[in-house]
């Protein structure tokens, strides 16, 4: 049963987690390794990987890459993306477009507001296989 672990199960950890122990369990996850795997779909990949680092100009939202970095590794204040699991990573991108998820989503409100299901599964894909 893979989806036997409580919806907010992360969240109720993490809320008893320490100031300390948080950043300390940031430091050793950002050490790791995330080794790519290969696309499952190479041409969703590939319009995800267009999107990603020159957005759609024409419907008002910017590369991804402007603000997550053009490698997907994010910066001090944006995660990581890269190696992501595309189920993961469209279901963040649609509860940041529904202005779910939290303070952390702010910025992607607008950026995320005209972005259709195929464009999200795309970028999804694109970035798992960084």
């Amino acid at each position: 049963m893979p989806n036997s672990v409580p919806k907010n199960a992360m969240a109720d950890m993490a809320a008893r987690l320490t100031p300390d122990e948080m950043l300390a369990l940031g430091k050793y996850f950002e050490k790791q390794v995330v080794a790519p795997v290969p696309p499952r779909d190479k041409e969703l990949a590939a319009a995800g990987q267009t999107l990603y680092h020159q957005g759609k100009q024409q419907m008002g939202w910017p590369a991804c890459a402007s603000c997550h970095g053009p490698d997907a590794r994010g910066a001090a204040t944006l995660p990581r993306l890269a190696g992501q699991v595309a189920g993961y990573t469209q279901s963040r991108l649609r509860q940041f477009q529904q202005r779910e998820g939290g303070r952390e989503a702010v910025a992607a409100h607008a950026a995320l507001a005209r972005m259709g299901p195929q464009d999200m599964a795309a970028v999804a894909e694109y970035l798992s296989s960084k």
